[in-house]
């Protein structure tokens, strides 16, 4: 995964990137890869950067032949730097909400 943060304006709050691999196996995330998804969000977060905006299609997984799970963002339209901490701990709670909803529909669905 290739990502540079440029600061765009006077405020340098905004930050993009660009990801180009071929990645087989690749598929979207789903509420078993949460874990892995807080995991590499987190990574994201230290480095002060929130994505954004939040949906499964923005963590692409790739299971290992090990068990392990590789994951990669997508999207970093909407990201931006920030030192926020709230900011950032919302987001964590943002994916773990929208993950644990799509559990939720899953079962309401299924008879």
């Amino acid at each position: 995964m290739a990502f540079d943060a440029v600061p765009e304006g006077t405020s340098g709050a905004r930050a993009f990137g660009f990801m180009v691999e071929y990645m087989p196996g690749c598929r979207v995330a789903e509420a078993q890869d949460l874990e892995a998804c807080k995991a590499v969000l987190g990574k994201l977060h230290r480095l002060g950067i929130v994505l954004g905006f939040l949906d499964p299609a923005s963590f692409l997984v790739v299971d290992k032949e090990d068990g392990q799970k590789k994951v990669f963002l997508q999207g970093f339209a909407p990201a931006a730097t920030t030192d926020n901490q709230e900011e950032m701990d919302a987001e964590m709670r943002k994916l773990e909400a929208m993950f644990t909803k799509a559990v939720s529909e899953k079962g309401e669905h299924e008879t």
